[in-house]
């Protein structure tokens, strides 16, 4: 309850008595649907954020670290590796764990992988 008092306190919430609590409309920035005297710089700082499940946060991928290891990887790899593999994948990449190092669930999926591969 307290969840709901505070996002309706901050406006992301809008609840009416009897007829449930709903998603506020935000106006955009922008958008001047700013009602009179409201001040729309703060509905433009919330909507600055994007917090839609599943959207990471691009401006923190550290860019220069990853493309220094995949700088890295390329020049150390022989070129044979940068060749189309087998359909099924390279070889070392389908060697088996020993099965002391599977979890259960792990061991029960490999046997029935191996049941359906040919």
């Amino acid at each position: 309850m307290q969840a709901y008092t505070q996002l309706i306190a901050e406006g992301w919430l809008t609840g009416t008595t009897g007829s449930g609590t709903r998603v506020a409309d935000l106006p955009g920035p922008g958008s001047g649907l700013a009602g009179v005297g409201e001040d729309p710089a703060p509905a433009t700082a919330r909507l600055a954020v994007d917090l839609r499940p599943g959207r990471p946060d691009l401006s923190s991928f550290p860019r220069t670290a990853w493309a220094s290891s995949v700088r890295r990887a390329l020049s150390a790899a022989p070129y044979e590796d940068l060749d189309y593999a087998e359909p099924a994948g390279l070889p070392v990449l389908r060697a088996t764990p020993p099965p002391h190092a599977w979890s259960p669930a792990l061991a029960a999926l490999a046997e029935v992988v191996q049941e359906i591969q040919p």
